[in-house]
């Protein structure tokens, strides 16, 4: 479908399974790929937490990686400091 936003289908499908990585995946790229830095960066903690205390594990490679990529975003996206 054309003009859906990922991170909106990622999320609608969270509200069904908070567990499903591969959402949080798409969430985390998608607020990256749209500008929204802190969110994406706020969403994989949210998720770090959540697979920490439901399951007692950390988030996959593939999220790692999102999550590397948007903290790597924000180093160059960011005003230099005066």
């Amino acid at each position: 479908m054309l003009g859906v936003d990922p991170s909106e289908s990622a999320q609608a499908a969270l509200g069904h399974e908070p567990l499903e990585e591969r959402a949080w995946t798409v969430l985390v790229l998608g607020l990256e790929a749209t500008g929204r830095m802190l969110e994406a960066l706020q969403a994989y903690d949210r998720c770090r937490r959540l697979l920490h205390q439901v399951l007692g594990c950390a988030p996959g490679a593939a999220l790692r990686h999102a999550y590397r990529r948007a903290l790597q975003a924000t180093t160059t996206t960011w005003p230099k400091p005066c």
